[in-house]
């Protein structure tokens, strides 16, 4: 009743803007602030680090296309991998395996790679760009 026009529109206005900046500190609240600890413990996948020993003799050339493993040892051919003997690495992404298959002096044979998937992506940008395509 003793309110004016003015006095309306200026509330409506106050309004606004407070329901304007609520919106936008709950956006950044939730999407920008992480009240929890970081654990790192939940990006960290433990992953096997090895290659077949054949594999050191030809590393020194392969040094462009993927990251130094952990070991060369023969247990990383084994399906069944014991962790006595194979050593294992924290990686943020996934774990693989590459089976490689090799001719070499008329004699076929089998070689692994084992790690993680950004040590092999990272560096070897010809599989890169087919798992793109």
């Amino acid at each position: 009743s003793g309110s004016t026009r003015g006095e309306w529109q200026t509330r409506d206005v106050v309004e606004s803007m407070t329901s304007q900046f609520t919106k936008l500190f709950s956006f950044i609240l939730a999407n920008v602030h992480d009240p929890a600890a970081p654990d790192d413990a939940a990006i960290r996948l433990p992953c096997y680090s090895c290659m077949s020993p054949y594999l050191s003799d030809h590393f020194p050339y392969l040094t462009n296309l993927y990251a130094r493993p952990r070991s060369f040892v023969p247990e990383c051919n084994n399906e069944l991998l014991d962790k006595t003997y194979l050593m294992e690495k924290n990686c943020s992404d996934m774990c693989v395996t590459l089976r490689l298959t090799d001719v070499i002096g008329g004699q076929r044979r089998h070689g692994y790679m084992r790690g993680c998937i950004g040590d092999i992506l990272g560096f070897n940008h010809t599989i890169a760009r087919v798992i793109e395509e």
